[in-house]
C-alpha cells in the first residue's frame, strides 16, 4: 500500500518539474507568435481602399467573420452590360462626389441570405484593390444596399496571411501600394 507522504512527494516533484519547464514552453510560443506576426501589417478595423486603376479611394472595414469580401453599391445603380449577359456594370460615388462607371465580367452568380431569411441573387467580379500598400486580386461580391456606412468589407480571405487587425486603431495606413507583388485569389 502506498502511502500519502509517497503520493504528497510525488506530486510536488512533478510540480516543481512543471514549474521549471513551463517559462521555456511559454517562451517558444510567443517566439513563434512573434515569428507569424512580425510578417503581417498592423492595420485597424477600418482603412483606406484604393481600387486599381482608379483614383477612387473607398472606407474599408475589415471583416475576418466573413470569408468573402463586398462592394456595397447604392440600390439601383447595379444593372448588366448592353453590351454582354457576362458582364454587370455599376456606378460608384466617391466621399466628394465623383462618379466613376465600372464594367466587369461576372466570375459567378451567388445567393445572399439576409438576417431576416431572405435570400437574394447577387454577381461576383474579380476586384484589384490596395489596401496598407499591398495590392489584391480577389473576387468580389456586389451588393446594393442602402444607409451604407463604408463601402467596401474585406473579408478573411483577403485579409489571410498579410494582415493583422487592431480593433483600436482606424485610417493607421495609407493605400500607397508601391510593391510589385500582387496577391491572386487561389
Amino acid at each position: 500500500m502506498i502511502r500519502w507522504q509517497n503520493c504528497l512527494a510525488v506530486f510536488w516533484l512533478v510540480y516543481l518539474i512543471a514549474l521549471l519547464f513551463l517559462p521555456i514552453v511559454t517562451f517558444a510560443q510567443e517566439a513563434q507568435q512573434q515569428a507569424v506576426s512580425s510578417s503581417k501589417k498592423l492595420i485597424g478595423w477600418t482603412e483606406r481602399v484604393a481600387l486599381s486603376g482608379t483614383d477612387l479611394v473607398l472606407y474599408g472595414q475589415m471583416e475576418p467573420s466573413t470569408q468573402s469580401t463586398m462592394l456595397h453599391l447604392q440600390k439601383g445603380s447595379l444593372s448588366l452590360s448592353e453590351r454582354s449577359k457576362d458582364e454587370v456594370s455599376f456606378e460608384l460615388e466617391d466621399r466628394f462626389g465623383a462618379k466613376h462607371n465600372f464594367e466587369l465580367p461576372v466570375v459567378r452568380k451567388s445567393r445572399l441570405r439576409s438576417p431576416s431569411g431572405k435570400t437574394r441573387q447577387v454577381y461576383v467580379v474579380t476586384l484589384s484593390f490596395c489596401l496598407a500598400g499591398k495590392f489584391i486580386e480577389e473576387e468580389v461580391i456586389l451588393s446594393e444596399r442602402e444607409n451604407i456606412e463604408h463601402e467596401i468589407y474585406i473579408g478573411r480571405q483577403a485579409l489571410e496571411g498579410l494582415f493583422t487587425i487592431d480593433p483600436s486603431q482606424q485610417f493607421s495606413s495609407n493605400p500607397d501600394c508601391t510593391e510589385e507583388t500582387i496577391r491572386k485569389k487561389k
